[in-house]
């Protein structure tokens, strides 16, 4: 007696299939919603929870200006930095331009501020929790001596004269959680009925 099985692989292929999803497609929007969650919380000068950060009382002095491109390019040719930190260092202002610019808690020049514009993200997959993974960090956020501080602000560190108020961006805000659970959704509706067409 012979008997057709074709149809029974063809349901184990996609059985297959389902049980190992390319998460590619899924990681690379996450990394997006992270982008712009940061920069809309930051905009918004919230923290990483989505809640006002503490306010800034020292800025702007006089009438608030803005940092465009123009004032950036100016920094970085007036600057002089060379080596490993330099592509940080480069973007530090003056005490009499940081009080003059009116951004957000640390982001004084709004857009342009390395909060947003030195976030950086990136993918991958844990193999001792089996776990895909989106993940973003600040890279080359650093004083004029190379020395990275954002984690100073982020925990409300102690400087030796005072301690700085706790403003931690680290993290994804209520409306960056919920953009990424609905691309979840999305990505596995659209997984389930490429495998089972």
């Amino acid at each position: 007696m012979a008997a057709n099985v074709g149809g029974l692989d063809r349901i184990i292929g996609q059985c297959r299939r389902f049980a190992s999803p390319d998460p590619a497609p899924l990681l690379k929007i996450w990394r997006q919603i992270i982008e712009a969650d940061n920069e809309r919380g930051v905009l918004a000068g919230q923290d990483k929870d989505g809640n006002p950060l503490p306010a800034v009382t020292y800025r702007p002095v006089g009438k608030a200006q803005k940092w465009g491109r123009k004032q950036q390019r100016g920094v970085a040719a007036r600057s002089g930095f060379t080596g490993p930190y330099a592509a940080g260092s480069d973007q530090n202002l003056t005490s009499a331009q940081y009080r003059r610019l009116g951004g957000p808690p640390l982001a004084p020049r709004g857009k342009l501020s390395r909060v947003i514009t030195r976030l950086q993200t990136g993918q991958g997959y844990d193999s001792s929790r089996g776990v895909y993974y989106a993940v973003g960090a600040w890279a080359d956020v650093v004083s004029r001596k190379g020395v990275p501080f954002l984690l100073a602000h982020f925990t409300g560190a102690s400087t030796g004269r005072f301690t700085l108020k706790v403003r931690d961006l680290r993290g994804i805000r209520p409306w960056g959680q919920g953009e990424c659970l609905t691309a979840l959704e999305s990505w596995g509706a659209a997984h389930a009925k490429a495998t089972f067409v």
